[in-house]
């Protein structure tokens, strides 16, 4: 198996901008924020949960998600964001029990497209004052309500997850939002935010119009993830970034390591999240175990490497350098199991085959509707 070393942790720069383009971006976005309403204080309450999901895969791998959240005690409420023809009355009947409201984003925008851009929307647009974003495909390991609880959030307003690599110095990113340019600074991970967006509503608006003109931030910063770092950096917003580097879980074939689940952790160093971002739910076989082997970052690592591998059609990572590597614990395989369950469960529902056709229809015949009308009708 062929695997490629990725610069030691700094990401690869594949596209530049002249310096004409790069002003033009800087003064768009600056003009923006000028134009950012006051937040709105008597719109947005409490504290809540909000994923954004839609499609058999993704729907798929929120009820897995959601699920384990409820088995782990949290009993925190949860949205989940869609748009128009996504999702049908019956899959909501699923979720029945698991303290889940669904909310079609066509309800508060008009937009055009799906994709990340629907992240930074769903977590303006809850109800919910104070928002832990999931990705729909990561489980929670421990109950992850405490951390609204937790000084660092109570401080700063934002808690985000690190990446494995480091922005490089070279990135136009740093003289679009007119910062100085932090060679130490580690990129974000978005499979996990916890923003109050009465301390950082701005930057979340920010946010926003950067997955707006996804055009050219994409390019940047490798989708999503790091337009909420940027954003907040833009406008000198705090946020904290957890100081551990994320770990992977994944399989060992012969003398390969396949890291399919990006890990997580907490302030004191616990595992917290599991990322399953490389072998979602939905594409996992009935009783398919992928949860073997941990390999980690020392806490003092010097060396830290990211290995990009190709297993079959899929492509997942290693990690080498100062790494430990150990097999994973019984509570890790249990969790594994309890959610192979879950997924079980889900498939072997009428309501999942429906579900299969209904969004076969609408990829191959109707298309995913971007208005109040649908020529698909509920259920068919």
């Amino acid at each position: 198996m062929k695997s490629k070393i990725i610069n030691n942790t700094v990401t690869s720069l594949k596209y530049k901008f002249d310096d004409d383009n790069i002003i033009a971006l800087r003064e768009h976005q600056q003009q923006f924020v000028t134009e950012i309403e006051d937040y709105p204080s008597d719109k947005y309450h409490g504290e809540g949960i909000v994923y954004t999901a839609g499609g058999v895969n993704y729907v798929t791998c929120a009820y897995v998600s959601i699920s384990a959240l409820r088995h782990k005690g949290c009993k925190l409420p949860i949205e989940i964001w869609y748009v128009g023809n996504e999702i049908t009355s019956y899959v909501i009947t699923q979720f029945d029990g698991l303290d889940v409201q669904f909310r079609d984003l066509l309800d508060y925008e008009n937009i055009k497209s799906t994709g990340y851009y629907l992240k930074p929307l769903a977590i303006l647009h809850s109800r919910f004052e104070r928002v832990l974003f999931l990705d729909c495909d990561n489980v929670a390991y421990q109950d992850p309500s405490f951390l609204f609880a937790s000084d660092e959030f109570n401080a700063s307003g934002a808690i985000f997850w690190p990446d494995y690599w480091r922005t490089n110095p070279e990135n136009p990113i740093w003289k679009i939002i007119g910062s100085p340019i932090d060679c130490s600074d580690i990129e974000q991970e978005s499979g996990q935010l916890l923003i109050n967006k009465k301390a950082c509503w701005k930057a979340l608006n920010l946010c926003v119009y950067f997955n707006k003109y996804s055009d050219y931030y994409y390019k940047l910063l490798e989708g999503d993830k790091d337009t909420f770092r940027f954003a907040w950096i833009a406008l000198e917003t705090d946020f904290i970034m957890v100081p551990y580097l994320p770990a992977s879980l994944g399989i060992v074939e012969g003398t390969s390591f396949f890291g399919n689940t990006m890990v997580q952790h907490d302030f004191s160093g616990k595992i917290l999240f599991l990322h399953r971002n490389l072998m979602k739910w939905g594409i996992t076989l009935k009783g398919e175990k992928f949860w073997t082997t941990l390999k980690s970052f020392r806490t003092d690592a010097k060396k830290t490497f990211v290995n990009h591998k190709q297993r079959g059609m899929r492509t997942m990572i290693d990690l080498s350098g100062d790494v430990d590597t150990v097999e994973i614990s019984k509570d890790i395989s249990k969790l594994e199991d309890i959610c192979l369950g879950y997924l079980e469960s889900w498939r072997s529902s009428e309501l999942y085959l429906r579900y299969i056709e209904h969004m076969y229809f609408v990829n191959a015949r109707f298309g995913l509707r971007f208005d109040s009308e649908s020529d698909l009708a509920d259920g068919k």
